[in-house]
């Protein structure tokens, strides 16, 4: 997952909250802002989906997971922040 892929431009463009991240690190899609932006974007989400996430100057790459405590989540590389 690096933030510098030539097509991560155009990939769709989440909020995220870094700080609210399960014990793997991985960030949640759950939170208001997250989900306004998906709203926003008309997106269902679903294993395997690629994202731009992002919150104030950070930006990164990810994926999304499905996990049945956290429920969605998005993969990224924390080396890319």
């Amino acid at each position: 997952m690096n933030s510098n892929d030539e097509t991560s431009s155009d990939l769709p463009q989440v909020w995220v909250d870094f700080q609210f991240a399960d014990p793997q690190g991985r960030v949640s899609l759950n939170t208001e802002g997250s989900r306004r932006d998906l709203k926003e974007l008309g997106l269902e989400l679903h294993e395997g989906l690629r994202l731009r996430v992002y919150c104030d100057e950070l930006s990164t790459v990810g994926t999304v997971c499905w996990d049945p405590d956290w429920e969605w989540l998005v993969q990224i590389d924390w080396s890319d922040l």
